[in-house]
This record gives structure tokens, sequence and C-alpha cells, in this order.
């Protein structure tokens, strides 16, 4: 579970498998030891979206809840899971149910508490609700590897790829885990590309897909703009230094994360008033302009969220928490 925990899933899948080959783990010993091995399945089921798997695990692990504490870890990898299939919207609404189950149960220790957060950080990143993110990250110690490698990714979702690159760069391996140092080197390669770096970048991108396949990690590429990312792989392979294309274009469509550009303040009153009328030309009486200036607003939304109509853009604007903020009182 170490292994697992640490980002070798290569190592820690070696181990199970030895494991297992000894019959340790298939019958339920219901100690501390075959609990570890279970969680590290459920870590293992994880990195390869295998939600089926990660349910058998968490329901192995119930007759040691009165004295085990799986939850946290278990939790993670069934939304970590989903969003390798779903998306991070999925995957979030996972989360919020799990953590919801289990209100008033117990106190976290505080190293369970901050991955939970720094991941539903992530996962609010990736839809672009990033003040939410910037809340949760504000709950956890700076100094942690796992909180500065958030700030670089909510940085790099924000379109702030100076500041993405800073943060992403003062995360170091001492301190970090084999997962951390992957996501560390994704982000450096994808904000000094950015930034106009592109031999920084292409060394960084060479050195992330290195350590994906030395320790079996697969799901640190659903956590970064997808376009951003693929433009990078097209490039580092036209230059001929490395081709990671396959790797990048290999995530789903429904779990691929994006850039969003910031709506204008009118943008996101037209795009409120339009979800409480549902029709342009109240919304231009509401709004003191022209049935054609909405029109030209909403085409905007839709450009700047990746949308092509309004329902779709209430939706996204919904998870994003762009709409919540924005409804007026009452």
């Amino acid at each position: 579970m170490t292994d697992a925990l640490d980002g070798h899933v290569n190592r820690a899948s070696n181990y199970l498998s030895e494991l297992a080959n000894l019959g340790k783990i298939e019958a339920p010993s219901v100690d501390t030891a075959w609990a570890s091995a279970t969680l590290a399945t459920a870590l293992i089921a994880q990195e390869h979206g295998d939600v089926v798997a990660v349910d058998r695990a968490t329901r192995r692990l119930a007759p040691m809840r009165g004295r085990y504490e799986p939850w946290p870890l278990t939790a993670l990898a069934h939304s970590a899971a989903i969003r390798q299939t779903r998306g991070a919207a999925a995957a979030l609404h996972d989360l919020r149910s799990s953590l919801s189950q289990r209100n008033g149960t117990r106190r976290l220790f505080q190293p369970w508490h901050d991955v939970l957060l720094s991941f539903e950080a992530s996962l609010n990143t990736a839809i672009g609700n990033l003040a939410r993110a910037e809340t949760l990250l504000a709950q956890v110690a700076f100094d942690r590897a796992a909180q500065r490698i958030e700030r670089a990714r909510l940085a790099l979702f924000a379109s702030d790829d100076v500041e993405a690159l800073l943060l992403a760069e003062g995360v170091h391996d001492s301190g970090s885990t084999k997962r951390q140092r992957l996501d560390q080197r994704l982000l450096v390669a994808a904000a000094a590309w950015a930034c106009g770096r592109p031999r920084a970048a292409f060394e960084a991108l060479s050195s992330a897909r290195a350590l994906s396949e030395r320790y079996g990690v697969r799901s640190a590429i659903f956590g970064l703009p997808h376009d951003l990312v693929l433009r990078l792989a097209e490039a580092a392979r036209e230059a001929e230094h490395i081709d990671v294309v396959a790797w990048v274009e290999a995530v789903p469509d429904a779990a691929r994360a994006w850039r969003y550009e910031p709506l204008t303040e009118m943008e996101l009153r037209t795009l409120t008033a339009i979800r409480h009328h549902g029709n342009a030309n109240a919304v231009a009486q509401e709004l003191f302009v022209t049935v054609g200036t909405v029109k030209k607003h909403l085409a905007a939304v839709y450009r700047k969220l990746r949308v092509r109509d309004r329902q779709a853009a209430i939706i996204r604007a919904t998870e994003m928490g762009l709409l919540a903020r924005t409804l007026p009182p009452g």
C-alpha cells in the first residue's frame, strides 16, 4: 500500500501478485495487513479507471469499518476512476456524494483531510470552478508539495502561465511522492510551452513520460488542459524530440479538461437572464440592450465555454459555479 500511495503502481502491482500467489488476499482475514493489500488493490484499479474493482475492494473492507479507516482512500479512488471514464464533473459529483454520506463520522486525520481537499480542488479546477478550487486550497498547508502542485494547476487553467511555471518549478523531488513528481513534470511542460519555452517544455514532457512508464501512473495526464498538452505533444513530435501524441490522445473525450476563457460581467448577466427568461427578447428588455447585443454576448459565451446552445451553456456554467455566484437575490 505504501508503494500504491507513493505512486509506484508497477511495484505495488508486483507485490500484490506475489501475495495473490500465496493466497494472502483472496479470502478476507480481517486484519490490517489484509486491509492494506485490499486498499492497494483499489488504488491500482483507480489508475486503470476500473470503478468495478474499486467497488469490490470497498465492499471487502466493510467488515473492518469499526477499527480501520479506509474510506478517504476508497472514496478518492472511486472518484478518480470515474474521472478517467466520465470526466471531472462526474467525479466531483461522486466525491461530494461520498463525503456527504460520511458527514458526522469521526474527524479525519489532517493528512487525509488535505488529500481529499487537494483532490476536490483539482476536480473543481478541471471544470473551471476556479474560485471554489482557490477556497479549498486555502485550507491546505502551502508548504506541502500537493498544495503547491494544485496551485500551479489552478494558475495554468486560469491562463496565468508564468505563475503556473514558477509554482511548478518550485516543487522539488525531495519531499514529493512519485505521483507528485510526475504531476510536477507535466505542469512544468504545459506551463513552459504556454510561456514560449519549447525546449524546457520538451525536456519536462520527456521526463514525465519516462516517469509515467516507470511507475505505471496514467491518471496524471487527465489533470491538464487537453488542448494545450496536445499542441505541445504535436510540437515535440514535429521537433523529433519525443512522440507522446498517442498518450495524450488516449484520454477519452468525456475525460478531457479544457481552459475556459473568463466571461465578462455582461456575458454572465446575459447568461443568467437567459436562464430565467428563456428568450432573447425578454433578456434584451431586462438588460436594456438590443436583441442583437444579446445574441452577440451569447455567441461569445458559447465560444468561451465550448458549447453549442443555451442549455449546454447553462449546464456548463452551473458546473463551473458561475451562475450560482451571479444569480440575483431571491
